[in-house]
Protein backbone atom coordinates (compact mmCIF):
# COMPACT_ATOMS: atom_id res chain seq x y z
CA UNK A 1 0.00 0.00 0.00
CA UNK A 2 1.18 3.65 -0.84
CA UNK A 3 0.93 6.46 0.92
CA UNK A 4 0.96 9.78 -0.76
CA UNK A 5 0.96 13.58 0.47
CA UNK A 6 -1.39 16.05 -0.61
CA UNK A 7 0.11 19.12 -2.07
CA UNK A 8 -0.80 22.42 -1.05
CA UNK A 9 -3.14 22.50 -4.11
CA UNK A 10 -4.06 19.68 -6.17
CA UNK A 11 -3.67 19.98 -9.59
CA UNK A 12 -7.53 19.20 -9.93
CA UNK A 13 -8.75 19.15 -13.36
CA UNK A 14 -12.50 21.09 -13.77
CA UNK A 15 -14.40 20.52 -10.96
CA UNK A 16 -17.63 19.19 -11.22
CA UNK A 17 -20.74 21.83 -10.51
CA UNK A 18 -22.27 19.11 -8.80
CA UNK A 19 -23.59 19.88 -4.99
CA UNK A 20 -21.53 18.06 -2.31
CA UNK A 21 -22.62 17.74 1.04
CA UNK A 22 -21.62 16.13 4.10
CA UNK A 23 -23.56 12.59 5.31
CA UNK A 24 -24.26 11.43 8.48
CA UNK A 25 -24.37 7.91 9.42
CA UNK A 26 -28.27 7.54 8.78
CA UNK A 27 -27.13 7.62 5.28
CA UNK A 28 -25.42 4.70 5.25
CA UNK A 29 -27.28 2.50 2.91
CA UNK A 30 -27.22 5.29 -0.11
CA UNK A 31 -23.83 5.44 0.64
CA UNK A 32 -23.49 1.04 0.73
CA UNK A 33 -25.74 1.30 -2.62
CA UNK A 34 -23.22 3.52 -4.47
CA UNK A 35 -20.34 1.50 -3.09
CA UNK A 36 -21.71 -2.21 -3.99
CA UNK A 37 -22.38 -0.26 -7.40
CA UNK A 38 -18.59 1.02 -8.05
CA UNK A 39 -16.77 -1.09 -6.95
CA UNK A 40 -18.86 -4.18 -7.96
CA UNK A 41 -19.70 -6.30 -5.03
CA UNK A 42 -21.87 -8.65 -5.37
CA UNK A 43 -23.42 -11.52 -3.19
CA UNK A 44 -22.33 -11.68 0.38
CA UNK A 45 -19.72 -9.13 -0.36
CA UNK A 46 -22.91 -6.53 -0.68
CA UNK A 47 -22.85 -3.68 1.84
CA UNK A 48 -26.58 -2.71 1.37
CA UNK A 49 -27.61 -6.23 2.25
CA UNK A 50 -26.42 -5.49 5.58
CA UNK A 51 -29.29 -5.30 8.37
CA UNK A 52 -29.54 -2.28 10.81
CA UNK A 53 -26.44 -3.03 12.50
CA UNK A 54 -24.43 -2.36 9.69
CA UNK A 55 -20.68 -1.81 9.88
CA UNK A 56 -20.82 0.80 7.48
CA UNK A 57 -23.23 2.77 9.47
CA UNK A 58 -20.72 1.97 12.76
CA UNK A 59 -17.71 3.14 10.51
CA UNK A 60 -19.30 6.46 9.16
CA UNK A 61 -20.11 7.43 12.98
CA UNK A 62 -16.59 7.18 13.32
CA UNK A 63 -14.99 10.27 15.78
CA UNK A 64 -13.39 12.49 13.23
CA UNK A 65 -14.46 10.68 10.37
CA UNK A 66 -16.37 13.21 7.66
CA UNK A 67 -18.79 11.54 4.79
CA UNK A 68 -18.95 13.49 1.80
CA UNK A 69 -21.68 12.76 -1.22
CA UNK A 70 -21.41 14.37 -4.49
CA UNK A 71 -25.40 14.69 -5.72
CA UNK A 72 -27.15 14.88 -9.21
CA UNK A 73 -30.60 15.24 -9.11
CA UNK A 74 -30.80 14.40 -5.25
CA UNK A 75 -29.12 11.25 -6.27
CA UNK A 76 -25.81 10.30 -4.60
CA UNK A 77 -23.31 10.05 -7.51
CA UNK A 78 -20.44 10.04 -5.53
CA UNK A 79 -18.46 8.86 -2.13
CA UNK A 80 -15.79 9.94 -0.42
CA UNK A 81 -14.48 10.05 3.55
CA UNK A 82 -12.12 12.97 5.55
CA UNK A 83 -10.59 11.13 8.79
CA UNK A 84 -9.13 13.69 10.92
CA UNK A 85 -6.66 12.28 13.41
CA UNK A 86 -4.42 15.49 15.17
CA UNK A 87 -2.90 17.24 11.84
CA UNK A 88 -3.39 14.64 9.55
CA UNK A 89 -6.06 14.34 7.51
CA UNK A 90 -6.71 10.82 6.03
CA UNK A 91 -8.51 10.84 2.39
CA UNK A 92 -10.50 7.21 2.77
CA UNK A 93 -11.69 5.64 -0.30
CA UNK A 94 -13.97 7.50 -2.98
CA UNK A 95 -16.47 5.86 -5.00
CA UNK A 96 -18.08 7.01 -8.62
CA UNK A 97 -21.20 5.90 -9.72
CA UNK A 98 -21.04 4.10 -13.02
CA UNK A 99 -22.82 6.54 -14.67
CA UNK A 100 -21.81 9.25 -13.46
CA UNK A 101 -17.83 9.25 -14.16
CA UNK A 102 -15.92 10.98 -16.33
CA UNK A 103 -17.82 14.42 -15.23
CA UNK A 104 -15.67 15.68 -12.75
CA UNK A 105 -17.58 14.42 -9.41
CA UNK A 106 -13.96 12.50 -8.03
CA UNK A 107 -12.01 15.47 -8.82
CA UNK A 108 -14.63 17.67 -7.04
CA UNK A 109 -14.92 15.46 -3.60
CA UNK A 110 -11.37 15.24 -3.68
CA UNK A 111 -10.99 19.02 -3.47
CA UNK A 112 -13.71 19.72 -0.72
CA UNK A 113 -12.00 17.16 1.29
CA UNK A 114 -8.26 18.45 0.81
CA UNK A 115 -9.77 22.62 1.57
CA UNK A 116 -12.01 21.12 4.72
CA UNK A 117 -8.85 18.81 6.17
CA UNK A 118 -6.60 21.99 5.69
CA UNK A 119 -9.97 24.41 7.23
CA UNK A 120 -9.76 22.37 10.10
CA UNK A 121 -6.51 22.36 10.82
CA UNK A 122 -4.79 19.59 8.74
CA UNK A 123 -0.70 20.24 8.52
CA UNK A 124 -0.80 17.52 6.01
CA UNK A 125 -3.73 14.99 4.13
CA UNK A 126 -2.97 11.78 3.32
CA UNK A 127 -4.36 9.27 0.29
CA UNK A 128 -3.60 5.45 0.14
CA UNK A 129 -3.56 3.39 -2.67
CA UNK A 130 -2.70 0.38 -3.78
CA UNK A 131 1.19 0.49 -5.58
CA UNK A 132 1.18 0.78 -9.23
CA UNK A 133 -2.47 1.30 -9.17
CA UNK A 134 -4.71 3.52 -11.27
CA UNK A 135 -5.73 5.25 -7.95
CA UNK A 136 -2.21 5.54 -7.14
CA UNK A 137 -1.38 7.27 -10.87
CA UNK A 138 -4.29 9.43 -10.43
CA UNK A 139 -3.34 11.16 -7.44
CA UNK A 140 0.06 11.17 -8.34
CA UNK A 141 -0.68 12.74 -11.92
CA UNK A 142 -2.72 15.43 -9.32
CA UNK A 143 0.22 16.15 -7.39
CA UNK A 144 0.19 13.95 -4.31
CA UNK A 145 4.12 12.35 -3.34
CA UNK A 146 4.87 9.15 -2.18
CA UNK A 147 5.60 9.29 1.58
CA UNK A 148 8.24 6.97 2.53
CA UNK A 149 7.77 4.06 5.07
CA UNK A 150 4.85 1.70 4.47
CA UNK A 151 0.98 1.39 5.16
CA UNK A 152 2.01 -0.29 8.73
CA UNK A 153 3.38 3.47 9.22
CA UNK A 154 0.10 4.91 8.65
CA UNK A 155 -0.99 4.62 12.38
CA UNK A 156 2.07 7.21 13.13
CA UNK A 157 1.60 9.38 10.19
CA UNK A 158 -1.93 10.04 11.42
CA UNK A 159 -1.36 10.59 15.07
CA UNK A 160 -4.01 9.77 17.72
CA UNK A 161 -7.25 11.23 18.36
CA UNK A 162 -6.88 12.96 21.56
Amino acid sequence: MLTLLAPDRPRLPPVTDLPIEQLGPVHWRHVARLMDEGFGLAGDERLADDGPTSPLAEVMATSGLTTYAAFADWTIVGVGGLLLRGRTGLLTGAVTALGSRSRGVHAGLLQRRVEDARRWGAERVVAQAPEGSEAAARLQRLGFVPLEGSADDLPRCVGSSS
